[in-house]
């Protein structure tokens, strides 16, 4: 919570109460022990133990709506996220880039009452991350990135050694993608970016994709999502 006092003498230049903004960090979750919020390291080895502190890391804001007992989905049923998905996928999204940046953040405001499965996957696709819950209490987090193969399946492994294929609709393959973002170097407005594939549009036409990057502040952040829906897009086919 926050409250502003203010004092100030009547005149004619100043008839109504002024516009209040703010820089805020939010709310308080848990982390890892062995997690430093503000230099976005780790130490040592984790022993599955979290502390209390603020962060904009999107993996661990997504275990506090999973498990909060007031606003999150355990207002409604006891659930447990498996805490190595979590640990994770937060470092996933600690991980630098090439600018030195994190992957991926969440500074966002939640000013809409929404259920909070859909808040739980809103949040997770910020890092291509997905939840799932068995039903039974216990949860998962999935990560859609590229890892080794786990199994092969070649024809001598399928009945009959046949596939069946299907396609997406090439309307569907967005080789021009806008993104929406807040910009504080633009006085915490709107900006916009667009990345777009120039080959994939001579032989396709233009198929365009605008999409709101969900509590994102930073520029080569923004352009990253961006990215990221532009090759899944045009190569998941």
């Amino acid at each position: 919570l926050a409250t502003a006092h203010l004092t100030a003498r009547a005149s004619e230049q100043f008839s109504s109460l002024p516009e209040f903004s703010g820089i805020f960090e939010g709310r308080i979750v848990k982390v890892p022990s062995n997690y430093n919020a503000e230099t976005r390291t780790y130490t040592g080895v984790w022993d599955q133990t979290w502390k209390l502190s603020y962060t904009n890391n999107p993996a661990f804001i997504v275990k506090d709506i999973v498990e909060n007992t007031r606003y999150g989905l355990n207002a409604y049923y006891p659930v447990t996220l498996n805490s190595w998905d979590v640990y994770d996928a937060g470092v996933w999204c600690d991980t630098p880039t090439a600018s030195g940046q994190p992957r991926f953040t969440f500074n966002g405001l939640i000013q809409e009452a929404r259920n909070p499965r859909e808040l739980i996957d809103y949040i997770c696709g910020i890092f291509g991350g997905r939840f799932f819950d068995d039903g039974d209490g216990n949860a998962v987090i999935r990560i859609d990135r590229d890892q080794a193969a786990v199994q092969l399946f070649t024809p001598e492994k399928v009945v009959d050694g046949l596939f069946s294929y299907s396609f997406t609709d090439i309307a569907s393959r967005a080789n021009d993608v806008t993104v929406s973002f807040i910009n504080p170097d633009l006085n915490w407005k709107e900006d916009r970016r667009t990345v777009s594939l120039p080959d994939h549009i001579v032989d396709y036409g233009r198929i365009p994709l605008n999409f709101v990057a969900v509590g994102c502040t930073n520029v080569e952040e923004a352009k990253r999502r961006a990215r990221y829906k532009l090759v899944t897009g045009t190569t998941e086919t």
